[in-house]
């Protein structure tokens, strides 16, 4: 798509692929004001929400709440001997004409994704859900302003008509099998990459779309196709999340256990004495009493310390809402044994099926007092596709541990109405025909206590994504097993990536997240200053060295001989390394750019490495220069300056 139009409310938007100025970024408007260089999230009195997670990327939440629409832009840039065209238009023109190598302009187009709820789904007109697709009509019949429509004419990815009247209907597009021969690309491995949505008739199909239809960007079809269907299979997880157990062979059964699992009630506190620390007096436990009803039996639920050497706040334990509370030190751990006992003679009674939830797995800032739950005795674990937490499988037990900072503002609010989100941070373990079950709880470094809640719910399992127990497919699967991450140390997943001859930041016109210039004559400094900026969204660092004059050794490093003279400039090597009093700080960089100006250095935390971590950079930088290259030479910024 070249535009869009849309109302959401009492509120219409627009959006470009190509903004006034020429740029590649993503060009929207709310209400006739440009929306581009504003803050986000944002949330309107009339209740629209609107995030903006790149430059290249809007999200509108409809004032409702049940509708949503994903706007994304896409480009691809050439230059030609850094001549630049006359306008958007005609730079895009000869950029079509010259070809993609030796053009000048931008080539760019939009993404749409919108979702409705199936309640209030129109199906019966000429509309989005209901109507034959393509229909033509005039910009003057459509919802575009008059400035949106006089835009799009002027700035139009191919030599259309100026007046911009109806265009008849695109021809139909090629099936997937046709767009695979078309390119060259095998079908048998465009069905074999897509295979794990094979059960989801339409995004199985719309895989298999994309991946035909992309294959042989580069010379490695084979490599396009893998990472096109890797990235469609991604992206189901995590637009319709569901419920995946850990073992995916054992006793998984969603329907079974959301529908036969015994659900207990926390209402009632006759005692709250866990460990011996408080607030009451008395036996060492937390009874809710009268918790179930199970064949006639009523039962009360007993939880105790039995292990581990428990630390916590007695203020905070018991119930919330309809959670159990357990409150924790950091630092610290506690075996927990969550007893069912008949209420009239303390015996304990047997459950056929019952499913121990914990939620808000969460953790502080650079993975402090990081939550680890183990459960030796559970027949399986559930988590959700597009879980954050992290697990580990041996000897029979399964250990969940956080992956993501958290706080209050993403507390759930009940075991049965999770947010994807609160999904993500949650873990059913499941048991069959015990009378009690033991969970350790085990809080790593950090600061403070932490609160973690629970409750007898099959939450994740009762979820109504396809795979759940209210869904007809089935399930897409976990990501592979893996281990928590140290954020502190040194590593491929924490480390940033350290790039030479490249600028990321502002660069010839084109603005790559915010930037502030600060001078500085040491690599440090220049960290330093930027980290004190205190922006969430800073992630990279541009700093140049040019002048071989203030190194020791080897001819001067400018534009004229920087290539042919790279082998004598001085390597930043840390903290202390000279800069030439050029530094960029920048927000929201995804990759740096070549430069030919001179030796621009980037340090850069990309948003495909989740874990990176900016302030051990200077670790991590040691670390790298200890590696070697695949012919056995030590790595260094230059390696790969040909």
């Amino acid at each position: 798509m070249c535009g869009v139009a849309m109302k959401m409310g009492d509120h219409k938007i627009e959006c470009s692929a190509l903004p006034p100025d020429c740029h590649t970024y993503l060009y929207c408007t709310l209400d006739g004001e440009a929306l581009t260089f504003d803050t986000f999230p944002k949330r309107l009195p009339s209740g629209l929400l609107i995030t903006h997670s790149s430059s290249q990327v809007y999200c509108f939440d409809s004032p409702d709440g049940r509708s949503s629409v994903t706007i994304r832009s896409s480009y691809m840039w050439a230059y030609n001997h850094g001549n630049v065209a006359p306008n958007c238009k005609a730079a895009s023109v000869d950029w079509l004409s010259a070809g993609r190598n030796e053009g000048s302009g931008s080539f760019s187009w939009l993404d749409g994704q919108v979702r409705v709820e199936k309640e209030i789904a129109v199906v019966d007109d000429d509309s989005l859900c209901g109507g034959p697709g393509s229909l033509g009509m005039s910009l003057a019949d459509s919802l575009f302003s008059t400035t949106m429509s006089s835009m799009l004419c002027d700035r139009s990815n191919a030599d259309q008509t100026p007046e911009c009247e109806n265009m008849p209907d695109p021809p139909p597009p090629l099936t997937p099998a046709a767009s695979c021969e078309e390119h060259g690309c095998s079908y048998e491995a465009a069905q074999h990459v897509c295979s794990p949505l094979v059960e989801h008739d339409v995004k199985y199909n719309d895989c298999l779309t994309d991946v035909c239809g992309g294959c042989g960007v580069t010379d490695d079809k084979d490599r396009d196709m893998a990472e096109i269907g890797a990235l469609d299979i991604a992206e189901e997880e995590l637009d319709e999340p569901g419920p995946a157990c850990v073992n995916a062979a054992g006793d998984c059964n969603h329907p079974e256990t959301c529908q036969k699992s015994v659900k207990v009630s926390l209402d009632t506190i006759t005692q709250n004495n866990l460990a011996g620390v408080g607030p009451d007096s008395g036996a060492e436990e937390i009874r809710f009493s009268k918790a179930a009803l199970v064949d006639g039996t009523v039962i009360d639920l007993v939880l105790k310390a039995v292990g581990g050497n428990y630390k916590g706040k007695a203020s905070a334990n018991g119930k919330k809402g309809s959670f159990g509370v357990t409150n924790l030190k950091s630092d610290s751990d506690v075996e927990l044994e969550f007893s069912f006992l008949n209420s009239d003679t303390q015996v304990p009674v047997v459950l056929d099926s019952v499913a121990l939830s914990f939620y808000d797995l969460d953790e502080g800032k650079k993975g402090k007092s990081r939550t680890t739950l183990t459960s030796c005795e559970a027949t399986n674990a559930v988590l959700t596709t597009n879980t954050e937490l992290f697990v580990q499988q041996t000897g029979g037990c399964y250990a969940i541990s956080s992956g993501a900072h958290g706080t209050k503002l993403n507390n759930p609010t009940a075991p049965d109405s999770l947010t994807q989100e609160q999904g993500a941070r949650s873990v059913s373990f499941v048991y069959k025909s015990v009378s009690s079950v033991k969970v350790t709880m085990a809080m790593g470094k950090g600061y403070g206590w932490r609160n973690t809640f629970w409750s007898f719910e099959p939450s994740l399992s009762c979820l109504a994504g396809e795979s759940g127990a209210g869904g007809d497919a089935s399930d897409v699967g976990l990501p592979p097993l893996t281990e928590p991450v140290d954020m502190s140390v040194p590593s491929e997943r924490t480390c940033p990536d350290f790039q030479f001859h490249g600028q990321c930041g502002v660069q010839s016109g084109r603005t790559f997240g915010g930037t502030q210039n600060f001078g500085s004559d040491r690599l440090g400094n220049c960290y330093d200053r930027c980290a004190n900026q205190k922006n969430p969204a800073w992630n990279a660092i541009s700093f140049q060295q040019i002048t071989g004059i203030m190194y020791a050794g080897g001819p001067g490093c400018n534009s004229a001989d920087s290539i042919a003279n790279a082998a004598g400039c001085a390597i930043p090597t840390g903290r202390d390394s000279q800069t030439n009093g050029k530094c960029w700080c920048v927000t929201d960089c995804s990759e740096s750019y070549g430069v030919d100006d001179g030796l621009w250095y980037t340090i850069i935390c990309p948003p495909w490495k989740p874990w990176c971590n900016m302030a051990i950079w200077e670790a991590c930088l040691v670390q790298k220069g200890e590696t070697k290259q695949a012919d056995g030479t030590p790595w260094n910024w230059q390696v790969n300056i040909a």
